[in-house]
């Protein structure tokens, strides 16, 4: 994340230099719906839910091969596209239904004057 600093209860993680995985993995893998068990599972703390440097050095995350990590990042790309299209035509529809029912009211309270 750019013109981010990190605090005190923000970790970073990369990837070793010569790593066989891609960054862009780690953070499709950790905001899915496995990763986030796992962070529920490891997690500590009554109000707020943490987890300390040791338990993400023992995280077990699947590495598989640069070409599965290359289609999974595709899959990710066309998956937000799709949502991106899909909440740009409920905000099209929305404005539709508004726009409707706006005319509607209005010829209403025209007709009744």
């Amino acid at each position: 994340m750019p013109n981010t600093i990190p605090g005190t209860s923000l970790c970073i993680l990369r990837p070793r230099e010569k790593s066989v995985i891609n960054p862009e993995y780690i953070l499709q893998y950790l905001r899915s719906e496995i990763g986030q068990k796992m962070f529920f599972n490891y997690g500590r703390g009554d109000f707020i839910a943490f987890l300390s440097i040791n338990d993400l050095k023992n995280l077990n995350i699947p590495i598989p091969s640069l070409e599965e990590q290359k289609i999974a990042k595709k899959i990710l790309k066309r998956s937000r596209d799709l949502v991106d299209s899909i909440q740009k035509m409920q905000k099209e529809l929305d404005a539709c239904t508004n726009s409707g029912w706006l005319q509607a009211d209005k010829k209403i309270k025209d007709n009744s004057s």
